[in-house]
């Protein structure tokens, strides 16, 4: 009977050995693809994805992963969260900005301070409006008298500022399409100098400034084929900066008169930058398509310096601006 129970003890602790030989070596040769990868990481720096934004905002890392973690538990397909890493040399924090991309540049010294997917290709909405107020600044005469025609309010698609039949003044519509964001007023600088004429220029600018990435097909913004990125808008910002400074003098105003030629009416426009006649704001543009999301490019005065600051697909532009500005002034007393 003892030798029976020993032999018993033998066998199981036999079979137990093997058992978990075999879970070892099962674990050892199972493939790398079957275990679903939830967060792609590069570097210390982690932010979601342009393609993932859209979809969900992590304002942390901890967010991030377990939004990541839920999907991948619901879901037979892996789920992958790319995290890019920025272009500065350093590990920064995010800021708690939530842009798709942003950029802070010294345009006096020309480095970036804070950048993320600065050279990803994006719809810039009426930021373009920037494009289309210098062309018109450089080509055209400021006192010509423009009508809106009903082709004109037509082409704004429901978002026209101005009324038809009415006329102003180049420089007028200068000023409606900077501060109000007038797509008519768009419309019409193209139109009085010949449209796809001027929709050439942009374009040609573009390219003479150095914006290698951008294109636009028409000059209000409204359409998702105009794109940029933010290392290009930075270039348009300081091209206008040095060059044409009395369109961000524009862009600065709170209020903005221009008149109707026709019934010879002043109306003042009230702008829809909240920066506007804020200390230290030098000008910028607002932007916003349902395909951009949110877009703000600024420049402010910073020291001895100029920043340029942008943010582009955001859902909180004047917040994640002002984010940046703080976390970049901090990094610099670093």
């Amino acid at each position: 009977m003892k030798y029976q129970a020993l032999v018993l003890v033998i066998i199981i602790l036999f079979s137990t050995f093997m058992l978990r030989s075999l879970n070892l070596q099962q674990r050892a040769t199972l493939p790398s693809s079957s275990i679903p990868e939830s967060i792609t990481r590069l570097g210390t720096y982690e932010v979601p994805s342009l393609s993932q934004r859209n979809k969900f905002q992590a304002e942390s890392l901890q967010e991030l992963q377990n939004i990541a973690s839920r999907r991948a538990a619901s879901s037979s397909q892996t789920i992958t969260a790319v995290i890019e890493k920025p272009s500065v040399g350093r590990s920064i924090p995010l800021c708690a900005v939530q842009a798709a991309a942003f950029l802070v540049k010294d345009i006096i010294q020309g480095s970036n301070i804070l950048s993320q997917n600065e050279t990803g290709l994006r719809p810039i909405a009426s930021v373009s409006k920037l494009m289309t107020t210098l062309i018109a600044v450089e080509s055209l005469d400021p006192s010509t008298v423009v009508s809106i025609t009903k082709e004109i309010h037509a082409q704004a698609d429901g978002y026209a500022s101005l009324e038809v039949d009415a006329s102003y003044t180049v420089q007028d519509l200068i000023r409606a399409a900077l501060v109000v964001s007038s797509n008519d007023a768009a419309y019409a600088l193209a139109t009085s100098f010949g449209y796809e004429a001027f929709i050439a220029r942009m374009n040609e600018k573009a390219k003479e400034i150095g914006m290698a990435q951008t294109i636009f097909s028409e000059p209000s913004g409204l359409s998702y084929l105009n794109q940029s990125t933010a290392t290009d808008l930075a270039l348009l910002l300081e091209y206008i900066y040095r060059v044409h400074p009395e369109l961000f003098a524009i862009t600065r105003e709170k209020l903005v008169p221009i008149v109707n030629q026709t019934r010879q009416r002043t109306i003042q426009l009230s702008n829809v930058n909240y920066f506007a006649g804020t200390k230290d704001f030098i000008g910028g543009k607002t932007g916003f398509i349902n395909e951009s999301g949110g877009n703000l490019i600024t420049l402010f005065n910073h020291v001895q310096s100029v920043w340029a600051v942008e943010v582009l697909g955001s859902n909180d532009r004047f917040g994640d601006v002002s984010k940046l500005l703080l976390c970049a002034q901090k990094m610099q007393k670093q």
